[in-house]
């Protein structure tokens, strides 16, 4: 009887559909790329080396692993996943990556690559730490990936705090949401990298091996790449949005609070100047209607009322309490309902959102009820007399 080429258990088989959704996602991102270049590319990379490690544990289940030893040694890769999501967060906030800083990020992967040198030549037999040229043991290592991997993560989710703080204040494109969800799963991210750390020592010290602990961690690794991946690759922010307004100097939270006032000391503004802008501001909003333009940016409302985009975000902050996203998207709002309490037409409610500045079906719904308390359909059900 032929021994099967591979054999699956419970964690192979979960392994193997984490990596199978890897790569669609992989090739969404080359083939499809509705990101820039660089920071598709940067998660590309990131989610195959994910997808290897998942692969190298179901080589090892298998027991393939001892038959192609060279092939399935990847730990080198690991050391790239910190600076490949860290690489990702830069370039996304519209950032560019230099070759010198990049080569500096990928100093440890290829550092463990030259110490697996006589590894990779194909020394025969023996464990595998002995074909190291400073023999690591595999606790020591996945300790340390993780240790850099949580510290990469860590710095990414203050650099996608920051460009979404300050996207909220400079655009309206509803894309803002995925950057917010792309937050959460950062944070995510880098807890469970905690965690595993924290397990891993416990195993290096305690003696103890736990097998499926490993392979929780590769799949759940891969899993929250791909989440990562797909928040951003769903609804992607328009490119004219990234970077923020040249020359102005803004707030970098997402909320207006009284830190502001700091931020806007030497603007120059006056309070009589200040109510005069906010009146031109609301008028503008209301007979022009800006807000349908789903692509609105703080540089666009100051144009059209005649002031810069400083002053009109000093007055939105100060004199409103709302950043810029919100501020027009209480207009979008506005609009739906009114366009809704107005009775049933040819459009549904998702096409009077479209047509009313929104750019999607879920960030419309949350903007919605975050401003009107309720589902659109609930607020329907109140205030929309059945026909």
């Amino acid at each position: 009887m032929n021994t099967p080429w591979l054999t699956l258990d419970f964690w192979s088989a979960l392994m193997l559909m984490t990596v199978g959704v890897g790569v669609f996602v992989c090739a969404l991102l080359v083939l499809r790329p509705r990101l820039a270049r660089t920071p598709s590319l940067c998660l590309a990379g990131l989610i195959g080396i994910a997808c290897w490690m998942n692969l190298d544990f179901i080589a090892m289940i298998s027991g393939y692993y001892a038959k192609f030893p060279i092939i399935f040694h990847s730990t080198p890769l690991f050391f790239l996943m910190g600076p490949l999501y860290y690489g990702f967060a830069w370039s996304l906030a519209g950032r560019r990556i230099r070759p010198l800083p990049a080569l500096a990020h990928a100093l440890p992967a290829i550092l463990f690559a030259a110490n697996m040198a006589p590894h990779y030549l194909g020394l025969p037999g023996g464990e595998i730490t002995r074909h190291y040229v400073y023999p690591i043991g595999g606790y020591w290592v996945m300790g340390v990936h993780l240790a850099q991997t949580a510290i990469y993560v860590l710095v990414s989710y203050r650099v996608i705090g920051a460009f979404r703080g300050r996207l909220l204040q400079t655009t309206a494109h509803a894309g803002i949401d995925s950057i917010g969800l792309l937050k959460k799963l950062t944070l995510g991210l880098l807890l469970f990298l905690i965690a595993t750390l924290g397990g891993m020592l416990h195993m290096m010290f305690g003696g103890t091996h736990i097998t499926a602990f490993e392979y929780v961690m590769a799949a759940t690794l891969n899993v929250i790449a791909i989440l990562a991946a797909w928040s951003v690759w769903s609804e992607p922010l328009p490119q004219q949005s990234i970077g923020g307004e040249s020359g102005v100097d803004l707030p970098t939270e997402g909320r207006a609070d009284n830190g502001s006032r700091a931020s806007y000391a030497r603007s120059g503004l006056g309070a009589v100047e200040k109510e005069a802008l906010a009146g031109t501001i609301r008028a503008a909003m209301r007979d022009d209607r800006l807000y349908l333009n789903p692509d609105l940016r703080l540089g666009d409302l100051a144009a059209a009322v005649g002031s810069t985009p400083n002053h009109v975000s000093q007055v939105l902050n100060q004199d409103y309490g709302l950043n810029f996203f919100d501020f027009v998207n209480e207009y979008r709002v506005e609009e739906v309902k009114r366009r809704l309490a107005g009775g049933p037409g040819e459009l549904t409610i998702l096409g009077i959102a479209l047509d009313s500045g929104f750019t999607s079906k879920s960030s419309f719904n949350r903007i919605f009820k975050k401003h009107a308390g309720k589902t659109p359909s609930a607020w329907m059900a109140e205030h929309v007399p059945s026909q």
